[in-house]
């Protein structure tokens, strides 16, 4: 019955991967999951928060070979700065990158200060920074 169930709610729901307003006026995704009302569990959130971190790790050490030898904590700044930023937004910062291949690791925070970024979320890049010193 269950496997019926699902073929059906597919059929009559659609299936996306991005949000859309349904016919009532409702954010919703998947397969009718209505986030305005419905949310997500706890268990979902964590679930697309860890597929989330590994597509982002992931992408970091695909596009960056030196990212790999960088310090936990450094990985964790540039993992965080690319996760909120998204990667063609983290791709924007020339010269921090610059800084890390030639490893000049104490101009970093300064790259991280000298940005939009800093401006918009300047609480969140100066823990970054913190971190990134350690």
């Amino acid at each position: 019955m269950r496997e019926k169930l699902k073929a059906l709610l597919i059929e009559h729901e659609g299936w996306k991967r991005k949000s859309y307003v349904c016919s009532e006026g409702y954010v919703t995704i998947g397969v009718g999951r209505n986030l305005q009302t419905l949310g997500l569990s706890d268990e979902e959130i964590e679930y697309l928060l860890d597929n989330d971190i590994t597509r982002v790790l992931t992408a970091l050490e695909t596009r960056y070979p030196w990212f790999g030898v960088l310090t936990a904590n450094r990985q964790t700044v540039i993992a965080s700065m690319a996760f909120q930023l998204g990667l063609i937004g983290f791709d924007k910062f020339e010269r921090l990158k610059k800084a890390i291949m030639d490893f000049r690791y104490k101009d970093v925070p300064s790259e991280m200060r000298d940005s939009k970024w800093y401006s918009q979320t300047p609480n969140r890049v100066e823990a970054l920074i913190e971190i990134w010193g350690d």
